[in-house]
C-alpha cells in the first residue's frame, strides 16, 4: 500500500458515511507520512475501536500525530503499533495514554499485547 496508497485510503475514511470499526494495516510499508496521514483521518471516527499499524517503518517522527489520534478518538480501544521504529522514549510516550482512560490498550511492544 505504501504512504501514497494510505493518502487515498484516508480520502476515504473522512467521508461521513464511512463508519469503519477495525482498520489492519500492518507490514504496508507506511512511513511517518502515512502515520500523519492516517491519525489526521481517524481522529474523528466514533466507529473506530481497533487500529493495527505493526510491522511498519514509523519513528519518533510519527509520535506526536499517533498521540493525537489517540487522544482525540475517544471510541479507540486498542492501537497496535509492534515491530515499528520508535525508540524507548517514543514508546512509552504512546503507552503512557493508556493511563489516562482505563479501556485503552497502546501496544508498542509484543510483551504488552492485550489478549
Amino acid at each position: 500500500l505504501g504512504d501514497s496508497g494510505v493518502k487515498l485510503l484516508s480520502e476515504a475514511l473522512r467521508k461521513p458515511d464511512c463508519k469503519i470499526r477495525q482498520l489492519h494495516l500492518y507490514e504496508n510499508g507506511l512511513t511517518d507520512s502515512g502515520a500523519k496521514d492516517l491519525a489526521s483521518a481517524l481522529r474523528t471516527k466514533e466507529s473506530l475501536t481497533h487500529v493495527y499499524l505493526q510491522g511498519n517503518s514509523f519513528t519518533d517522527q510519527s509520535v506526536p500525530a499517533l498521540r493525537h489520534l489517540i487522544q482525540t478518538c475517544r471510541s479507540l480501544e486498542q492501537i497496535v503499533l509492534v515491530s515499528n521504529r520508535f525508540s524507548p522514549n517514543g514508546k512509552r510516550q504512546l503507552e503512557s495514554l493508556q493511563e489516562f482512560r482505563p479501556r485503552l490498550y497502546v501496544t508498542c511492544e509484543y510483551s504488552n499485547l492485550a489478549t
